[in-house]
């Protein structure tokens, strides 16, 4: 069994950032974890583009109808081996040592059980923007209005709980954006 499973949900995602975006996920210095990804727009598909890698840790799955997001993770959710669940944007690229630094982390910490990265917004000019947390937030950091809510973009690891019930995602929409908790 992997000790990470990564989820990626696919939705009409411009085929090179994809293809970039799998490839940040498969230079990861922390090797052991599976790769779910779930493509969420069947009349679109980006099947083509996922079976060009060619790595047994890689499971592409698509669904018969758009489901949304949440859906999409909850069934990415459900076929998850892993102890630990990553999540990754099929746009975003990810540093080769994020896996290894947030299990260190989890691992080294058991009061710990969520893990997120900074974030930097780039394009084809360059980096023009930066998101930062706290190291160790608060309660009062997720509040509304707070940066962790106005933008949740940043990555995340987090632990599996088993005696969470159906581990399912749920959403609080904010007025910027949609965050998305584990239970």
């Amino acid at each position: 069994m992997p000790k990470v499973s990564v989820l990626m949900p696919v939705y009409k995602t411009n085929e090179q950032y994809l293809e970039e975006s799998i490839k940040s996920i498969l230079a990861q210095t922390y090797k052991d974890f599976e790769f779910l990804i779930l493509d969420d727009c069947p009349s679109d598909p980006r099947e083509d583009v996922v079976k060009k890698f060619c790595d047994d840790r890689i499971v592409y799955l698509k669904n018969e109808k758009n489901l949304g997001l949440n859906a999409t993770l909850n069934k990415c959710l459900i076929v998850a081996r892993g102890k630990y669940i990553a999540r990754m944007d099929g746009d975003d690229i990810c540093a080769p040592n994020r896996f290894a630094e947030e299990i260190t982390v989890l691992e080294n910490e058991p009061d710990i059980a969520i893990v997120s990265t900074d974030m930097s917004h780039f394009d084809e000019s360059g980096t023009w923007g930066r998101v930062s947390h706290p190291e160790y937030p608060k309660k009062e950091d997720f509040l509304k209005g707070t940066v962790m809510i106005l933008d949740p973009q940043t990555t995340t690891i987090a632990y599996r709980c088993p005696s969470c019930g159906s581990g399912v995602i749920s959403a609080v929409a904010t007025p910027v954006n949609t965050v998305f908790f584990i239970f």
